[in-house]
């Protein structure tokens, strides 16, 4: 067996019986027998992805950015892990606090998380990939003409404030352009559910309905996207390994 596999067995191993070990003695009652197993169980998924990741010879993470997010004021972060050499999985997060002014409108508060296992054509961080996505948002809207106003028409005038649940499909590409950042264009469409309460104006703090909505969305990615650790080696290098190696076809046209 190649040693970075072997490695890898032997972290994974260690892992699990140290983070058990940790869990159990805490003693808070929210890790219970299956609350601790759960927990375990994910911790040790990341720990075996990263572990898989450096016998693939290829990056550990991705750290990312969405520039179209920062568009509209909304700052986010996202950790890639490379999972095998054609898997990966995306965590990230983002928040708008604007405006910081309780006072102040328009509002379009909201925070979001999402995961995204990704499956690459060719190989992690390179080329075409499909994304499965699935997030969670609570969002604070009011005053908006733009882009909530189809979703809520009298988004003007009230005040929406709910949570919201998605799911959808995306597909991109990811360009190299050196050993250590990438650009990534990203598009697809996510469909889920929302419940919200509805306050009577947009500074009064009365609800005069509730409601829920099946709801469809546009999911756009432009992500600057820095890879970290791996051989780091470059392009060119890097094809003909995989090409030696019998990773990926002579002509994959996601070099």
């Amino acid at each position: 067996m190649h040693p970075k596999l072997i490695n890898a067995s032997l972290n994974h191993e260690f892992m699990t019986t140290r983070i058990c070990t940790i869990l159990h003695s805490t003693n808070f009652p929210f890790f219970n027998s299956h609350t601790r197993t759960f927990v375990a169980g994910a911790l040790i998924f990341l720990f075996t992805c990263v572990g898989n990741s450096q016998a693939a010879d290829s990056e550990i993470l991705a750290i990312k950015n969405n520039l179209a997010y920062d568009a509209i004021l909304t700052p986010n972060l996202a950790v890639e892990f490379t999972m095998t050499p054609r898997w990966s999985i995306e965590l990230g997060g983002s928040l708008n606090p604007f405006p910081l002014d309780d006072a102040k409108f328009p509002k379009w508060r909201h925070f979001a998380v999402w995961v995204a296992p990704r499956f690459w054509f060719c190989h992690v961080y390179y080329g075409g990939f499909i994304s499965i996505n699935a997030a969670y948002t609570h969002y604070n809207v009011g005053g908006n003409a733009w882009p909530v106003d189809w979703m809520y028409q009298q988004v003007l005038t009230n005040r929406f404030q709910g949570d919201a649940a998605m799911g959808g499909l995306s597909g991109g590409w990811h360009f190299a352009i050196t050993s250590f950042f990438s650009i990534e264009l990203e598009a697809g469409v996510e469909a889920g559910y929302t419940w919200y309460d509805q306050f009577e104006c947009i500074e009064c703090g009365f609800a005069t309905a509730q409601d829920e909505r099946w709801l469809v969305l546009p999911k756009i990615g432009v992500n600057l996207s820095f890879p970290i650790g791996g051989d780091q080696m470059s392009m060119t290098r890097r094809r003909w390994r995989l090409q030696r190696d019998g990773k990926i076809y002579r002509y994959c046209p996601c070099f």
